[in-house]
């Protein structure tokens, strides 16, 4: 009877840190996949800046050339 209640007992502490090794698994796997969506969101968010700067400086730049132009055009 007390071997049978011994063997319970070691088989549920047996369990119970299975079940607590898999959570911790489950928990750095969860932690991983956030850093990785969190780093393409980064990624995302810096091309599309990137993108927006380069957008207003072509913009400007555009509108030097073409106020550079327009000067030329009134001194000829």
């Amino acid at each position: 009877m007390i071997k049978l209640k011994a063997k319970t007992v070691h088989r549920r502490q047996d369990r119970i840190k299975a079940i607590e090794e898999q959570s911790l698994k489950d928990i750095e796997l969860a932690k991983l996949k956030a850093v990785q969506e969190l780093q393409a969101q980064v990624v995302d968010l810096s091309v599309m800046i990137a993108g927006q700067i380069l957008q207003k400086k072509v913009k400007s730049e555009d509108h030097a050339e073409f106020v550079k132009e327009e000067i030329a055009k009134l001194k000829v």
